[in-house]
């Protein structure tokens, strides 16, 4: 059974990289931009954030949310996620 900040941390993931078209990418960014403080909580982005890379990428989509800034950071979350989610299932067995 998922913990309670695991299922959030799933949805949160989930919402944040189902990016189909620039215009809901866009709309995405601004609820995100609305929630900041609360998300810079999240422990999936604070661990994601920590990164200096990742902090920079992250931050330069906000100020300049253009599609390439955009594509960068969603590409780079994905792959951060995914090596976090096998790290997390291989721990696991340990």
């Amino acid at each position: 059974m998922k913990s309670e900040s695991s299922v959030s941390d799933d949805c949160f993931c989930q919402n944040f990289n189902k990016h189909i078209n620039a215009d809901e990418a866009h709309r995405d960014l601004a609820q995100l931009k609305s929630r900041l403080s609360e998300v810079k909580k999240n422990p999936v982005m604070k661990e994601f954030l920590e990164d200096p890379d990742n902090n920079e990428i992250f931050y330069v989509a906000l100020k300049h949310p253009t599609n390439k800034n955009l594509a960068a950071l969603d590409e780079r979350f994905k792959s951060f996620y995914r090596i976090n989610r096998i790290i997390r299932y291989l721990s696991g067995f340990i």
